[in-house]
């Protein structure tokens, strides 16, 4: 997942999670991706709600996201996120 990939700190994603701290940007999370978070959190120690830009994930079954009309919604990698971010 886009988010739980960039907390480590040798992370190439770390910037998405540093902005994320920093409130550059703002995370959105589902509580289905809550509690999945919570079960892989647990094991290593779809709905989309908000008005988001784009939903940031590398998990192709996001993309049947993008052949439905409303709302429209933007998937995109975290190598496009970073590319965004690199705009801020």
């Amino acid at each position: 997942n886009a988010f739980l990939v960039s907390i480590p700190r040798k992370s190439k994603y770390r910037k998405v999670f540093d902005a994320i701290i920093d409130g550059k940007i703002n995370i959105v999370i589902t509580n289905e991706i809550l509690n999945e978070y919570t079960e892989v959190i647990e094991r290593k120690s779809n709905r989309i709600a908000g008005r988001v830009k784009f939903v940031v994930t590398n998990d192709k079954h996001f993309n049947i996201l993008k052949n439905i009309p409303f709302p429209k919604v933007e998937i995109i990698t975290i190598q496009d996120f970073l590319e965004e971010l690199n705009m801020l």
